[in-house]
């Protein structure tokens, strides 16, 4: 498993990412999502510690490419124009709790129960 080290000092190269010691973990990610596994009623209350630059700048690139553009107009390769400042930004307002989610329109999908009750 390769893991993330984010480095400052060249804001223009990506994060370098190195492959991973015996013992050393990802976050604890794995962790909680086998206990996920095990127990579906489980629930987590703060997992804000887990969102790392590193974890969001791969996120990012975990992304179907070619998808629709998201819910602010934004496609994968303009958001990736400026990649490096934008995953800081994004870091930021999430550990902040400034970040604010945008509603999306979902078009298609009628309540069938609903439209014959009328």
């Amino acid at each position: 498993m390769a893991r993330c080290v984010w480095i400052e000092k060249n804001p223009a190269k990506p994060p370098v990412t190195k492959t991973q010691s015996v013992g050393q973990t990802d976050s604890g990610l794995s962790s909680i999502e086998k206990a996920a596994k095990v127990n579906a009623d489980l629930q987590f209350n703060n997992l804000y510690s887990h969102l790392s630059l590193c974890l969001l700048w791969g996120a990012y690139f975990n992304l179907k490419k070619q998808a629709a553009n998201g819910v602010d107009g934004i496609s994968w390769e303009e958001y990736g124009k400026d990649l490096r400042p934008q995953v800081k930004i994004l870091h930021q307002k999430l550990h902040t709790k400034q970040y604010k989610l945008q509603a999306s329109n979902v078009y298609g999908f009628r309540n069938q129960t609903a439209s014959n009750d009328h």
